[in-house]
Parts: C-alpha cells; sequence; structure tokens
C-alpha cells in the first residue's frame, strides 16, 4: 500500500455548510516545481475559458449548432465509453464501435482513456479515502480543479498505475495516449478552416452536460450491439438509497 506523505499535509479544516474535514494540501499552483504535463493541463484550461469570453463576439447560428453537435457527441461518449463502457465495464460493445465511442470521448477535453479511467477506477476503489485522487477530504478546491494540475501529488495517493493493464494491452489506447493533443489540434484546424473563428470558438468549447448516455446504451442493447449490459440490482439500489439518506 502506498501512504500518502504527510509532508504534503500543511493544516486541516471544515468544509463550509458540512461534517467534512478536510486535510489542506500543498499549493498545486504556487511553491512547487510545475512538471511539463501540469504546464500543459493549465494551458488548455486557460485557453478553454478564454474561448468561453470571446463566444459572444463570434456567434452565429451555424456555429451554435456545432457547438450542440460536437456536445452532444462528446459529452455523452464520455458517460458511454470512458465512463460506463472502459472504466466500469459495465457493458461490452465490438471492438470498432468501442474505439469509436473511446475517440469521441478524447475529444472531450478531459484526457486519453488510460489516464480518465485509471483515475476514475482509483476515484471508486479508495472513494473518500486518502487514496482517492479527488476526494472532498483535500478540500473544495483541490477535488474540484487543483488535483488536475498536480500530476505529482496524484503519485503520492495512489502510485503506479497499474489498474489499467487491460487498455495498456491495445494498441489504439496507447496510440491515442502517445498522440492525444494532436487530434484537438486537428480538430482546431478543420473548425477553422470550415467555418473560421466563430466555428473555433464555440466549437472547441464544452459548455455543459446532460446525461443521456444510458438511453443510447439501451438502444445499442435493443439492436444488439451493446451486449452483457449490468445494471444495479434491487439490493443495491435500496443499499444506496440508504446511504444517500432517502
Amino acid at each position: 500500500m502506498v501512504a500518502v506523505e504527510e509532508k504534503n499535509i500543511i493544516s486541516s479544516y471544515k468544509i463550509p455548510f458540512s461534517d467534512v474535514v478536510a486535510k489542506k494540501r500543498r499549493n498545486a499552483i504556487w511553491n512547487r516545481i510545475w512538471n511539463i504535463r501540469d504546464m500543459i493541463y493549465a494551458t488548455v484550461l486557460v485557453l478553454v475559458h478564454l474561448f468561453c469570453v470571446f463566444a459572444p463576439f463570434y456567434f452565429n447560428w451555424k456555429a451554435f449548432w456545432v457547438a450542440v453537435v460536437l456536445y452532444w457527441i462528446t459529452g455523452n461518449a464520455v458517460t458511454i465509453s470512458y465512463h460506463r463502457n472502459l472504466a466500469h465495464m459495465s457493458f461490452k460493445l465490438p471492438k470498432v464501435l468501442e474505439y469509436f465511442f473511446a475517440y469521441c470521448a478524447s475529444h472531450a477535453l478531459q484526457g486519453h482513456p488510460i489516464d480518465w479511467v485509471s483515475k476514475h477506477r482509483f476515484h471508486h476503489k479508495y472513494v473518500d479515502t486518502e487514496r482517492d485522487p479527488h476526494s472532498p477530504i483535500d478540500g473544495f478546491w483541490f477535488s474540484h480543479i487543483n488535483w488536475i494540475l498536480d500530476v505529482d501529488y496524484m503519485v503520492y495517493k495512489v502510485g503506479k498505475r497499474k489498474n489499467v493493464a487491460d487498455l495498456r494491452k491495445q494498441f489504439f489506447y496507447v496510440f491515442l495516449m502517445k498522440t492525444y493533443l494532436l487530434h484537438h489540434i486537428a480538430l482546431g484546424i478543420l473548425l477553422y478552416k470550415w467555418g473560421g473563428m466563430p466555428f473555433l470558438v464555440w466549437g472547441m468549447n464544452k459548455w455543459w452536460q446532460v446525461d443521456i448516455g444510458w438511453c443510447v446504451i439501451r438502444l445499442l442493447e435493443r439492436v444488439g450491439l451493446a451486449t452483457d449490459v449490468k445494471v444495479p440490482s434491487e439490493s443495491q439500489k435500496q443499499k444506496m438509497k440508504t446511504y444517500l439518506g432517502k
């Protein structure tokens, strides 16, 4: 077991409007050495939000519908592919369809499949403990955004990522890992060529997400493309209701 080093813990405090006592970690922004991945993640986050500032000035209806279509494709691909298919293995797809959804999900700017799935599997394995990659016990800002910007701190929490061997064995996922940013650059170039700055500004942003992925999975199951679909049992649902106090 990899323990979280105490030198990274600065102090403790209570999160407002809750009974959770958070342990404040080292500052994810200041007084530390940034590696190249930290700088890339921070740059992408800043650029995405800058694009949002310019969005009203480049509005047109074609750009708006490009944003809606890309949202629907990429946002729902994350929940269908990264979350349910790869992280939880809650259903199976033909490889071609599996890779298609994973590629669409990669354009949601949430990381390549190996990275996303590894963190999410660790999150469920160590939920709300010292080893949870983004638990609220580490504080509000860390659990929402700072954990993305401090890659080295993830090593302190979970050690080497040996929980995605199934994905590392597949060439497609390794290829996406090594060329991840290139696909976003290519999409940006295509959007600019097709519709100029309006398409680039509106098309490269993910402003909201409505989870309709389950409807898509059920549709795939109906037509025979999704198999071995796993759903919670009644006893599991009752346990969840008890846990949530409902």
